[in-house]
């Protein structure tokens, strides 16, 4: 779908302007309204010509019965919900973000963007989840591709490595690939590349799931995994802006009985800096959160935003860190048996509050890490009225070499309902080696 996006959508007007990463000198509406609006008609029109799908057929009609009818809770395929939305919603943002206009000020791009094609590109009714989620997690998605892209641009790189940096921003941003296209290299101009620094780790190994029996009487299964740390929240700087620094871990699990994604991502939309004692120091914020898992066994998502923290408490030791976090769901899904079972749907919908914590520890060769989460969710939409997930991680790694680690990892899932249905705590462990890029 994005790269019919890239081939078909056509830009008005060439004119000159600035921007910078969090500010631009000079905004351009018309390309930004129009390149939001195109981004909808050549997905619809994909949607028509090329899959034929029934909800593509739309006509004035299915306007006004969309405008009188008013919102809806859909079930759709969990990952369309939680994934493809969240991504168009990121080409809203990025054609305002490219175009001069700030990050808060590119936010109600998302917002038009998502309610056209809710109301007038579906023949649907339009969805409420969808016109929450689109514009919630599409504006932090966005800003994540908009910084990485530029990121992956401004090398010298030559050769291989130059074509392979040029297609992974295709891939993160292409309103980014084709604004290049049309106004040159004017756009790198007005969207010089932030200044932050990242690090990326890649993972693989063999992974270990199991509830029903003994855990080490499975059979393995390959998976695959990276960690993106960008920014640093105990850097010298004093205020951070949204999403100077962010984290993102994913991981896909490659077992054809039960194949699995896995997103935990975590960005600061506002800071300031904390000295503490021993030289320690660090950032307590605003920071927005975006969670993601998918097997044939759980479904789970949350988009959230609250209050958190980021630490080097102790400057004497190597490296200790220390974060925790207490945010608010704005919404989230997740499996349900019993909503399944009762109402028909695969999931429920909610709202509620999360909490994190987690515990870095270096030392010499070695490392550990502890994490648990915790989620509440008050249904919305669905028969189950509260439940709540818990992920609980327990991680130690070696050093090989320099950029190179081998670890283990230990993690439990649980899961609870009011209804007892859907309780469950299944446990995983995972052997792998880390690269560091």
């Amino acid at each position: 779908m994005s790269l019919i996006l890239l081939l078909l959508c056509a830009f008005p007007g060439f004119s000159e302007g600035n921007s910078s990463s969090e500010s631009s000198h000079e905004t351009h509406l018309d390309r930004a309204l129009f390149q939001t609006t195109a981004s909808n008609i050549v997905v619809w029109f994909y949607d028509y010509a090329v899959l034929q799908a029934s909800w593509a057929r739309i006509s004035p009609e299915t306007w006004q019965e969309n405008l009188q009818h008013g919102f809806v809770w859909d079930g759709a395929w969990f990952f369309t919900n939680q994934i493809l939305h969240p991504y168009h919603g990121s080409i809203y943002f990025n054609a305002a973000r490219l175009n001069g206009f700030t990050f808060w000020d590119s936010f109600p791009f998302t917002v038009y963007g998502s309610l056209m094609w809710e109301l007038f590109m579906e023949r649907d009714y339009p969805s409420m989840n969808d016109f929450i989620t689109t514009p919630l997690a599409g504006t932090a998605m966005g800003e994540v591709t908009y910084r990485l892209s530029l990121s992956f641009l401004n090398s010298d790189a030559t050769g291989y490595k130059r074509v392979a940096r040029e297609i992974a921003a295709a891939i993160l941003n292409p309103v980014l690939f084709i604004n290049r296209i049309v106004y040159g290299e004017e756009v790198l101009r007005r969207n010089p590349s932030p200044k932050e620094e990242f690090t990326l780790t890649i993972y693989s190994g063999i992974n270990r799931t199991g509830d029903a029996y003994p855990l080490f009487l499975r059979t393995p299964h390959p998976f695959l995994g990276f960690l993106l740390n960008y920014g640093d929240p105990t850097d010298e700087r004093e205020r951070y802006l949204p999403f100077d620094a962010f984290r993102i871990f994913s991981a896909w699990d490659l077992d054809y009985t039960n194949p699995g994604w896995e997103i935990f991502a975590s960005g600061i939309l506002y800071g300031r800096k904390i000295f503490l004692p021993n030289g320690g120091r660090g950032v307590l914020g605003i920071y927005q959160h975006f969670d993601y898992l998918q097997n044939f066994v759980y479904k789970f998502a949350s988009n959230g935003i609250g209050f958190g923290t980021e630490m080097r408490p102790m400057k004497q030791i190597e490296l200790f860190e220390f974060q925790f976090h207490l945010y608010g769901i704005l919404l989230g899904a997740l499996d349900s048996r019993y909503t399944m079972d009762t109402q028909g749907g695969e999931y429920i919908w909610g709202s509620g509050a999360a909490a994190k914590l987690g515990v870095h520890f270096v030392y010499d060769e070695f490392s550990s890490s502890v994490f648990y989460y915790k989620y509440w969710f008050y249904t919305v939409k669905g028969a189950d009225s509260h439940n709540t997930v818990g992920i609980f991680s327990f991680s130690v790694e070696h050093v090989l070499r320099k950029d190179v680690r081998i670890g283990a990892e230990l993690h439990i899932y649980d899961r609870w309902s009011n209804v007892d249905v859907n309780n469950s705590s299944r446990m995983g462990a995972r052997t792998y080696l880390a690269h560091t890029l």
